[in-house]
């Protein structure tokens, strides 16, 4: 049970120490839950084992009662008529009886062994479950720390240059349209100018053609 007492001594009483001294306070959370649960696992695999073996001696001891009623029978069957052999039957009664008290002193102390093992178990589960909700409560409350650290600060200013980078945003988008606008009035002022010489030209050569017909 020493190991018990060691995980009660040092891996649960140290989680709240260890946080408070430390500044990555989840990956200190994260590694004594790996502590917790490879305790409860050892536990219960030691409970388990416990468990068999009580299983074992109850079997055993309901066999020596059986064979202490077995006994009993024949010594009685044997008694008017072979007497050694009846003190014989009772010679393996009183074998059976003290088997009998030896192994029920012995399932009393398995008993409480396995008693322990599983107080011991349901005490490492539950503080697992204990620091695990804590860790997710911990966890919810620091992201919305800095979902508050990150609006009070946009809201108080020190990120100012958000609003000149909105600025130079919009300067960037009003030049890209006046460009679009600029070469739209080039390709516009092109095409009148090739027009107007067009209709220049067809107007000079109609008035050729009136002298010639003089």
């Amino acid at each position: 049970m020493q190991l018990f007492k060691r995980i009660s001594s040092t891996v649960l009483s140290s989680v709240d120490r260890a946080v408070s001294q430390v500044e990555n306070h989840d990956a200190v959370v994260a590694s004594m839950l790996d502590d917790l649960q490879h305790a409860a696992a050892e536990t219960k695999v030691r409970l388990c084992r416990v468990q068999r073996d009580g299983e074992q001696m109850r079997q055993h001891l309901q066999g020596l009662k059986d064979d202490e009623i077995k006994w009993t029978e024949r010594a009685s069957r044997c008694a008017d008529m072979d007497e050694a052999k009846a003190l014989a039957c009772l010679h393996r009664r009183r074998h059976c009886r003290d088997e009998i008290t030896r192994l029920n002193a012995s399932l009393e102390q398995h008993s409480q062994t396995e008693h322990k093992l599983a107080s011991q178990q349901k005490k490492i589960e539950q503080r697992t479950n204990e620091i695990s909700q804590q860790r997710h409560l911990m966890k919810s409350k620091e992201a919305m720390a800095d979902a508050q650290r990150v609006a009070a600060a946009v809201s108080g200013g020190s990120y100012g240059d958000i609003d000149d980078a909105f600025d130079r945003w919009e300067i960037s988008i009003a030049k890209t349209a006046f460009t679009s606008d600029e070469m739209d009035d080039q390709h516009y002022d092109a095409l009148d100018r090739e027009f107007s010489e067009q209709e220049s030209e067809s107007t000079l050569r109609a008035e050729l053609d009136a002298l010639k017909n003089k």
